[in-house]
């Protein structure tokens, strides 16, 4: 007798109903299945007996369109046990009771609808992410710009060396300066920014006005910080060009 045959001696034919989604019209129905399963050898002492779960995918027409699908059942197989077929016996509209349900297999197209939260979330998970990072990424912000500012000062006075500083006329001196007096005014407005901020709060409302307020302020001072940051650009290009004039 070949192994085949003795395959099929030994495999158990189990039905099955389990509820399924409808992927066509997204109602839910009893689908009636027939399991063949092999039992397996013993090994060391054998199986724990304990049941787990199968995934198979099954070509299923809907009962109210007649419109076919793919749709992947989770299928209750001992750890004894293997499985070797299921097919689909019936399909009714209605689902039975105490039923388990089948989802439908993820298609390229719907997996990413699937998975994706609904706009709503999203922007409130935005929202509520904004608003507790936005002191963070200010802080941030004011760190990277503290350490720019500060480097900048050396940066410009090496380039005047490189440009010939001691070659411009007495007027034009006090234009060489501006710059690095900007960058340290921008570097203090921006440990201005960092500076921690000793309140009590004892209520909510204390807390959400001390927050609100105290963000106001370093946005404003962070601001003015990027200003004089950027002027102290503008004069150390005009001061460069007057070297080079």
């Amino acid at each position: 007798m070949g192994e085949a045959a003795k395959a099929a001696q030994r495999s158990q034919r189990r039905p099955l109903r389990l509820a399924m989604v409808c992927p066509a019209c997204h109602k839910t129905h009893s689908v009636g299945l027939l399991m063949t399963v092999e039992p397996q050898p013993l090994f060391f002492g054998g199986s724990s007996g304990r049941t787990g779960e199968a995934l198979r995918t099954l070509s299923v027409a809907c009962p109210l369109s007649g419109e076919r699908a793919e749709v992947t059942f989770q299928l209750p197989v001992s750890n004894g046990e293997r499985l070797l077929e299921v097919q689909v016996e019936s399909i009714s509209a209605e689902p039975g009771p105490g039923q388990d349900e089948a989802r439908p297999a993820p298609t390229p197209g719907s997996l990413a609808a699937e998975t994706s939260p609904p706009a709503e979330d999203w922007m409130r998970d935005a929202l509520l992410e904004a608003r507790k990072g936005s002191a963070a990424r200010l802080r941030t912000f004011a760190t990277t710009m503290l350490s720019t500012s500060t480097g900048a000062v050396a940066v410009h006075f090496t380039v005047l060396r490189y440009l010939g500083l001691e070659h411009i006329g007495e007027s034009w001196r006090v234009l060489t300066l501006l710059p690095a007096m900007a960058f340290l005014l921008a570097a203090f407005l921006f440990v201005l920014t960092l500076r921690p901020v000793l309140a009590w709060v004892g209520t909510d409302a204390q807390f959400s006005e001390l927050y609100r307020t105290r963000l106001l302020a370093i946005g404003r001072i962070a601001t003015a910080g990027v200003l004089l940051f950027l002027g102290g650009i503008a004069t150390a290009i005009a001061a460069y060009a007057a070297l080079l004039w």
